[in-house]
């Protein structure tokens, strides 16, 4: 009787510092890999990033970083964020600092990212938000609901 309780305590406690350590961004050995994709369109010289769960500001610095690596060795300048499945977990701060981490992975403003995102997203203003904190950087970033659109504004 005693062992099941001490069990369950300790389940329970597990549990406990796997939210800790998830919260502070530190993978754990034999957890799902990152929660996108990244692929890049050859014929299009588009480099596709897939988001499909929950990310934080730490997924979001990976991907850029894995991403503007990908477009450097496929000679790309051209970005598809597709974050219809996204379930953003940064906060606005984060959000805000974003672009500056561009710039400290050393991306080009020549480059162009559409953000493809869902019409009735309940984070659609915090996206329109992102899109006016880079470009008021200087950043060319721009908000889709729609898929050819956004590839519209890619190719101009």
């Amino acid at each position: 009787m005693y062992y099941l309780h001490i069990d369950f305590v300790l389940f329970e406690v597990f549990q406990w510092l796997l939210s800790v350590i998830r919260a502070l961004g530190t993978k754990v050995k034999g957890e799902n890999k990152m929660p996108y994709h990244i692929d890049h369109w050859e014929d299009e010289k588009i480099v596709l990033v897939k988001n499909t769960g929950e990310s934080t500001y730490n997924d979001f610095v990976e991907q850029s970083k894995e991403a503007l690596a990908l477009a450097r060795s496929k000679n790309a300048k051209l970005f598809l964020s597709d974050c219809i499945l996204l379930e953003n977990k940064a906060s606005i701060f984060d959000i805000y600092n974003l672009p500056k981490v561009y710039d400290e992975i050393g991306a080009s403003r020549l480059n162009r990212l559409a953000l493809l995102i869902k019409a009735e997203s309940p984070d659609a203003a915090v996206f329109r938000f992102y899109e006016t904190a880079c470009r008021n950087r200087g950043w060319n970033v721009k908000v889709f609901t729609s898929y050819d659109e956004a590839m519209a504004w890619l190719k101009q």
